[in-house]
């Protein structure tokens, strides 16, 4: 495999391989180590194909050339380019300002049975109960002959 065919396949495999001064620098995910271990290793034949694709993009600053393959390029983003879904602060949009809910939906605490002073007097039940729990009005019921 030729240097050309390298840089079209790690093109492919979405890793940006960079000329600068002499160094080879290649970025891109880390799945794809084994394919930029083989780039650092062929060196001389990335030179190459740089040298050969282009002879101007020997020089400093160079990168990949944009290689067609079957009409469809992919242009990974520039250096220092950070896409929108990578933002770290904000989101282009104000943020949602907080509000207090109204009383009228908030949770009461149950009032307490005045006999026991132990279990609540449950609300749906205060009008029968006379005011008190369950317990202690089941209790009266049943000691009322």
């Amino acid at each position: 495999m030729d240097g050309l065919s390298l840089l079209r396949q790690a093109h492919d495999a979405g890793l940006k391989v960079i000329l600068l001064d002499g160094v080879l620098k290649i970025r891109g995910p880390r799945k794809h180590a084994a394919l930029s271990r083989l780039l650092i290793n062929r060196k001389a034949e990335i030179v190459a194909a740089f040298a050969q694709f282009e002879p101007s993009l020997s020089g400093p600053g160079t990168e990949t050339p944009e290689i067609p393959a079957n009409n469809k390029v992919s242009v990974p983003p520039r250096a220092g380019q950070v896409p929108a879904a990578h933002r770290l602060i904000g989101n282009g949009f104000p943020p949602i300002p907080t509000t207090i809910p109204p009383d009228s939906i908030c949770v009461m605490p149950l009032p307490v049975c005045p006999r026991c002073s132990s279990r609540p007097v449950l609300p749906e039940l205060r009008s029968m109960t006379g005011g008190l729990c369950y317990s202690c009005w089941t209790a009266e019921a049943r000691a009322q002959p």
